[in-house]
């Protein structure tokens, strides 16, 4: 059965969107991976401040509350259901590497700054004032 030019053009529409969309994140990405001070493990303690090796949806939206940034709940869900690699509800630190870090990002790209500038964020304490809100 062939489509109709209005399903055509529905179709082409979410696909250009989707491309553009894929496409501004990469970038935005980059420019965070760029940052001399950014290291995803650190992010990544920052936002996990039960100390648990994991993300949860909880987590992520005291992380954004803290930085006065209104997501849902439901957002942050969605968020962890489709990064989650291995479906237990959670994110772990390869997880938030794949959604901060650009596609061909490895962590030894910064390895002289995470030697450099490597910390343990505390519960209450921020990241690097332009990672932080790169982040968010």
């Amino acid at each position: 059965m062939a489509l109709t030019l209005e399903t055509q053009h529905l179709l082409a529409n979410i696909i250009t969107q989707q491309i553009r969309s894929v496409r501004e994140t990469e970038f935005q990405k980059h420019v965070l991976a760029q940052e001399k001070s950014f290291l995803p493990v650190n992010v990544f303690q920052r936002i996990d401040v039960r100390r648990r090796m994991q993300i949860d949806t909880l987590d992520l939206v005291a992380f954004f509350r803290e930085d006065y940034i209104v997501v849902s709940e439901a957002d942050c869900y969605m968020l962890v259901k489709q990064m989650d690699s291995n479906n237990d509800g959670l994110l772990n630190l390869a997880d938030l590497i794949r959604i901060l870090c650009p596609t061909k990002y490895t962590t030894s790209v910064n390895i002289k700054a995470a030697r450099k500038h490597a910390y343990y964020a505390q519960q209450e304490a921020a990241l690097p004032h332009a990672i932080e809100f790169a982040v968010v």
